[in-house]
C-alpha cells in the first residue's frame, strides 16, 4: 500500500542502523518483556488489565494434509472420496473418529503443499510438478497421480468444508501465494459458496518468511514485497467481512525480543517481523491477524539441561513461548490477533537417525516420546497456554498433523492415525478430545489463569538457558492451570491443571471451584505424561464410540481438603 511504501525500510538501512545503535524497537520489547516477568507474583499468564478469556474450541485444531489422498483408499486399495465409503480405511470411519474428537478446527489445504494447490482445478499447479522449479516435484507428481483416480474436485474446498461442518469443526483457509500472484477472486468465491460465517478465516500463504516457500526461486525479497503483492487480496477478503492473517517468523516472536536466535537482530527473520511490523500505524494494522507456527521445542532446546530435566523441559517450553508471543504481539502488532496454525515438536530432525551423531541422548529421549504419553500432555501444555495467554489473544492453534499412514515416517505427527487395520486414536487425540469436551461443555464459559500463589513449587532450571525467558533468575513453576468458569450448560466448572515436575505436587483448593455451591471438586482424572509409548495394538479401535482410554487415566475420589495432589508429569482433569 501507499502507506507501506511510504514507511518502508529496506533490510541494508535496517543493518545499518543496528549496526550503528541501539535498536529503540527491540530495547522496548526487552523492557516490556523484562517488567512482564519481573513482577509477577503469581502466575505468569493471570491477566488483570482485560476481561478473561473464553472458552475457544478452535485451539483443539488439527493440520489436516488434507490433500493427501493416499489416505483415502479401500480395502482392495482403490482410491475413494470422503463421503459414502464403510471400508476399514473409509473416510466413513474417519469422519465418525473426528465427530466423536469434537476437534474445534481443519486446515485446508495444508501447510507447505498449499504452496503447490490450485483453488480452480482442486489439484496440484503446473508449478508444483516442474523440476526446473522445486525439487518436490516427484512427491507432488506422485500425490497428483492419486488425485486423478477420484472423481473431480473431490479435494475442493467446499468438500472439505462439508466434511468439517459434518464433525462440528470451523476451517480456516490458506492462499497459494508462491507459484502466483494472489488472487482476490478466489476467496470472494468461496466466501460466495460457502457463507462468511464457515470461510471467514484466512491465512495469505504458508511461511512465506522463509525464502523457500516464498515465490521461486529465492522467495520475497521482503516483507514489504510480501504484503505489496497480497494486498489486494487481503482487502477482498475483509470488504467481506472476513479475517486475513499474514505470516510471520516463529523467532522472535515465540522468543524474547532480543534473543539471538535464526541469525540474529540482524538477520533476515528478524527484520521480516518488523519490517511486517512498519505496515501497522495508529495502534492498528491492515491486516486482522498474523500466522506464526510453533516448532521451538527441538533438539537444541535440551542441550543446556540435565537428561533428569528433559521431561519437564518439554512440557514448560508451551507456556513460555506463549508468554513471550504475548508480549511481542502488541508491541508489533497492535491490535492483530494471533493465529498458530502449526505446533508440535521438531521430531523431523530425529528421524532416520538424523541426530544420533550429534545429540545421541537428546535423540533416543525425543524418539522416546512420539506417540506417548509425554507427547499428549506437551500438547496440552500449548493449547492450556494459548487459552489464556493474552486474554483471548490466540484465535487459532491447529497440531500438526492429523493423520499417519504406516508408510509414512511421521509417528510424532498423529493425530488419527491410520494404518492398515483401520483408524485407532492416538494418545495426543485423546488429550485434545478431552480438552474440546471441556471447553464445549462449557461454551462461551470464562477461561482465566489460576493464581497461583510465590510461594508455589519452581522447577529446578531456568528457561533463559534454551534462549526462552529474557530474565535469567526466572523459574517456571511446577504447575500450569486454568479454570474453565461456570454457564449454565456446565455449572459446575472445570480445572485443567499440568504438574510439570517429576514428583508430586499440591495444587491450593483456596479460589478454585468457587462456582459450585459450598466449593469443593467432585473427581479427578489424571493423564500420566509418560515417556512409554503406546503401541499401536494397545490403541483402541475408533469406530466413532468410546470412552477411549489408551493412556489409562487415573482417577481420584472427591473433597474439600486444602489442596490437591497432582501426580508428575501428568494433566489432570478435576472436575468441580
Amino acid at each position: 500500500t501507499p502507506a507501506a511504501k511510504a514507511t518502508a525500510v529496506s533490510f541494508a538501512t535496517i543493518y545499518q542502523r543496528h549496526t550503528l545503535s541501539p535498536d529503540p524497537l527491540t530495547q522496548t520489547l526487552q523492557s516490556e518483556t523484562q517488567n512482564a516477568h519481573s513482577t509477577r507474583p503469581q502466575s505468569p499468564l493471570v491477566q488483570t488489565a482485560a476481561p478473561p478469556a473464553t472458552t475457544n474450541t478452535r485451539l483443539t485444531g488439527v493440520n489436516n494434509e488434507w490433500i493427501n489422498p493416499t489416505f483415502f483408499v479401500d480395502t482392495k486399495g482403490t482410491p475413494k472420496a470422503w463421503v459414502n465409503v464403510t471400508s476399514p480405511l473409509s473416510t466413513a470411519r474417519l469422519t465418525a473418529v473426528l465427530s466423536a474428537l469434537r476437534l474445534g478446527g481443519h486446515r485446508y489445504p495444508g501447510g507447505s503443499i498449499g504452496n503447490w494447490w490450485s483453488w480452480s482445478t482442486a489439484n496440484f499447479t503446473a508449478a508444483a510438478v516442474d523440476c526446473n522449479i522445486t525439487t518436490k516435484c516427484g512427491y507432488h507428481a506422485a500425490l497428483e497421480k492419486w488425485l486423478h483416480e477420484f472423481p473431480p474436485y473431490s479435494f475442493g474446498a467446499a468438500e472439505f468444508d462439508a466434511m468439517a461442518q459434518s464433525v462440528g469443526a470451523s476451517a480456516t483457509f490458506t492462499l497459494d501465494v508462491s507459484t502466483a500472484p494472489a488472487d482476490p477472486a478466489i476467496p470472494d468465491r468461496i466466501i460466495t459458496a460457502l457463507g462468511v460465517e464457515r470461510a471467514g478465516w484466512w491465512e495469505i500463504g504458508n511461511e512465506v518468511y522463509d525464502p523457500r516457500q516464498g515465490p521461486p526461486p529465492t522467495g520475497f525479497t521482503t516483507a514489504q514485497e510480501y504484503l505489496e503483492t497480497t494486498s489486494a487480496v487481503v482487502t477482498a477478503i475483509q470488504k467481506r467481512g472476513a479475517r486475513a492473517a499474514v505470516a510471520i517468523s516463529p523467532c522472535p516472536f515465540f522468543y524474547p525480543a532480543n534473543s539471538s536466535c535464526w541469525g540474529g537482530l540482524d538477520g533476515r527473520y528478524h527484520q521480516w517481523n518488523k519490517n511486517v511490523s512498519l505496515a501497522c500505524h495508529g495502534g492498528s494494522c491492515p491486516f486482522d491477524a498474523v500466522v506464526a507456527h510453533n516448532y521451538i521445542t527441538d533438539v537444541s532446546t535440551f542441550r543446556p539441561f540435565a537428561s533428569t530435566d528433559w521431561l519437564s523441559v518439554l512440557l514448560a517450553i508451551p507456556e513460555a513461548t506463549a508468554i513471550n508471543a504475548a508480549v511481542n504481539a502488541p508491541l508489533l502488532y497492535p491490535g492483530a490477533a494471533v493465529w498458530i496454525t502449526e505446533f508440535n515438536v521438531m521430531f523431523a530432525q530425529v528421524w532416520g537417525g538424523a541426530a544420533d551423531a550429534t545429540d545421541p541422548h537428546i535423540a533416543a529421549f525425543l524418539n522416546a516420546t512420539e506417540n506417548s504419553g509425554a507427547h499428549a500432555v506437551h500438547v496440552a501444555a500449548h493449547v492450556l497456554a494459548y487459552s489464556v495467554v493474552g486474554n483471548g489473544l490466540v484465535e487459532w492453534a491447529h497440531y500438526h498433523s492429523l493423520l499417519e499412514t504406516s508408510t509414512l515416517s511421521q509417528p510424532g505427527f498423529a493425530v488419527v492415525a491410520v494404518n492398515d487395520t483401520g483408524a485407532y486414536i492416538s494418545p495426543v487425540a485423546q488429550i485434545l478430545g478431552v480438552i474440546a469436551g471441556v471447553f464445549r461443555r462449557a461454551a462461551h464459559a470464562t477461561v482465566s489463569a489460576v493464581p497461583l500463589p510465590a510461594t508455589s513449587p519452581q522447577l529446578p532450571f531456568h528457561l533463559a538457558s534454551a534462549g526462552l525467558s529474557p530474565v535469567a533468575a526466572s523459574r517456571p513453576l511446577c504447575i500450569q492451570a486454568i479454570e474453565v468458569g461456570c454457564t449454565s450448560a456446565a455449572p459446575d466448572g472445570t480445572v485443567l491443571a499440568i504438574n510439570r515436575c517429576n514428583t508430586t505436587t499440591d495444587l491450593s483448593t483456596a479460589g478454585l471451584c468457587n462456582c459450585k455451591q459450598g466449593g469443593g471438586w467432585s473427581s479427578v482424572v489424571a493423564y500420566p505424561g509418560s515417556l512409554n509409548q503406546v503401541p499401536r495394538s494397545a490403541w483402541v479401535p475408533a469406530d466413532g464410540g468410546g470412552p477411549w482410554e489408551p493412556l489409562a487415566p487415573q482417577r481420584s475420589g472427591s473433597g474439600t481438603g486444602a489442596t490437591i495432589a497432582l501426580r508428575p508429569h501428568s494433566l489432570s482433569v478435576i472436575n468441580c
